[in-house]
């Protein structure tokens, strides 16, 4: 006979808890006789009244409906849709505070993911936490977030920034405080103009709808701006072109600075602005920016460091850390399209760069090329396959660098990198889980750090990079 198991909460009750400590992801932890709650922008040391809205095996998840008692280092948010945006998590919190907590994430992940004993420094703090984001994908909807004080809306036309877990629902943002003023406004004139054309927003549920998204871009160091409208390629509409059009010349006289401004068109059916096809309305059909004085041309898809200032810091102190000899060859794996390839490149003898995305490939070699980078080339190909090769035909690095995606390295790349003979291995991670998982695999190959260094790409979120130099034991 089996006993059915009993829970301290069930779904749909209301209980008072207390935040003990955060989670890696960023929801705050608490507990239940035992039993773990996670809750949705909890804090630690707060005690808050929450309603259980999703129960599991192991554990449960909250979401606050009343702070009784804030936390010893919360703050009032500076975004009026706090509550409702998923752009920030950490908003509420002292700066000092999230940066502790994403250190001892990190010393987390490496302890429970990777059973590492690695010392973590401080994170390298950014300067500017507040409107340091270059790129703002904003989404419209047919059925925008209605705030409990609006009453009763039939017209729900939208245009801003998901509820988190909700890809159905966008807040109507009037001012997002990590994207800057400039993004705001403009985000702000477009919502009205666009539903002023009495077209309809998109839905992710029907699959219908003109509107789709709102492409914002900047160049931190050369102040060029990129707009660009994207819409529903199926829409069938004769005076689409002349709508379209009509939005985008109110937009150049309002905003003067715009120096590129582009209609995009998707048939995707996948939430990302991602277009099948581009028409350059005004301007250039590129943005230029600047990393670590290398010039760099901006496409509307170009994958691209979207905090300008600490990616400078960040890679100044990866390279810094490096120490590169003038006479090392250099591989780049996963190199993108450059970003720091190209700096890493003025210090070595030569550069190769690989990377699987075609256009990637072409960016950092037309940046190569746009800034006199004679030593470097840059391959499209599978980091997997391409490593194999080079190590059969017995080419030999002094240094690697790796900048995966989230989802790490893939394990049959973990070898051969050990294997390659090159000195020395630069790791950049987005992901402390995944990083912990290939630190651990690289020591049982033989290579090992005894520093890991956390850059805070992201304030005001639960995100954060890593930065580690791997060697051979015993170096």
């Amino acid at each position: 006979m089996t006993t059915q198991r009993t829970y301290p909460v069930k779904k749909g009750e209301t209980v008072q808890l207390t935040i003990e400590t955060v989670a890696f992801g960023g929801k705050g932890i608490a507990r239940v006789d035992g039993y773990a709650i996670f809750v949705a922008r909890g804090l630690p040391g707060q005690t808050v009244e929450a309603t259980i809205i999703r129960r599991k095996r192991d554990f449960a998840e909250a979401r606050i409906e009343r702070v009784i008692e804030p936390a010893p280092d919360q703050q009032d948010p500076k975004c009026d849709h706090f509550r409702r945006c998923g752009g920030c998590s950490h908003q509420h919190w002292k700066y000092a505070a999230q940066l502790k907590a994403k250190r001892t994430q990190v010393e987390d992940c490496l302890r429970r993911i990777g059973n590492l004993e690695i010392e973590v420094a401080e994170p390298l703090a950014a300067d500017v936490i507040y409107d340091y984001r270059n790129k703002m994908e904003y989404s419209f909807s047919s059925t925008r977030w209605i705030e409990d004080d609006e009453g009763d809306i039939t017209d729900r036309f939208g245009l801003g920034l998901h509820v988190p877990g909700r890809f159905d629902r966008v807040v109507n943002i009037d001012r997002c405080h990590i994207a800057g003023a400039e993004s705001s406004a403009i985000l702000q004139r477009t919502r009205e103009l666009t539903h002023a054309t009495k077209l309809p927003a998109y839905s992710t549920r029907t699959h219908e709808g003109f509107w789709r998204f709102l492409l914002v871009r900047r160049g931190v160091n050369t102040g060029e701006l990129m707009v660009v409208l994207i819409t529903n390629r199926t829409y069938d509409n004769n005076d689409l072109v002349e709508t379209v059009d009509g939005v985008a010349e109110t937009l150049l006289e309002e905003f003067p600075e715009i120096t590129s401004l582009l209609h995009g068109e998707s048939g995707r059916k996948a939430s990302i602005a991602v277009c099948d096809e581009l028409t350059l309305l005004a301007g250039k059909s590129t943005l230029h920016e600047s990393l670590l004085d290398i010039d760099f041309t901006i496409t509307p898809s170009t994958f691209f460091q979207t905090n300008t200032r600490q990616a400078e810091k960040m890679f100044r102190y990866a390279l810094d850390l490096l120490d590169p000899k003038p006479s090392d060859t250099a591989w780049d794996l996963y190199c993108g399209t450059g970003a720091i390839s190209l700096p890493l490149a003025k210090r070595v003898q030569h550069l190769t760069g690989v990377e699987l995305v075609d256009a990637s490939v072409a960016a950092a070699a037309e940046a190569a090329g746009m800034n006199q980078v004679l030593n470097a080339g840059f391959v499209a190909a599978d980091v997997k396959h391409w490593i194999l090769e080079q190590t059969e035909k017995g080419n030999r690095p002094d240094i690697i660098v790796v900048d995966p995606p989230r989802a790490g390295l893939h394990p049959d790349i973990i070898q051969p990198i050990a294997n390659s003979g090159a000195r020395k291995l630069l790791y950049i991670s987005c992901n402390p889980g995944t990083f912990a998982r290939d630190l651990s695999l690289f020591a049982e190959q033989g290579l090992t750090t005894n520093l890991v260094q956390p850059v805070d790409m992201f304030p005001q979120t639960s995100h954060i990079e890593c930065v580690a130099v791997l060697e051979p034991a015993g170096n």
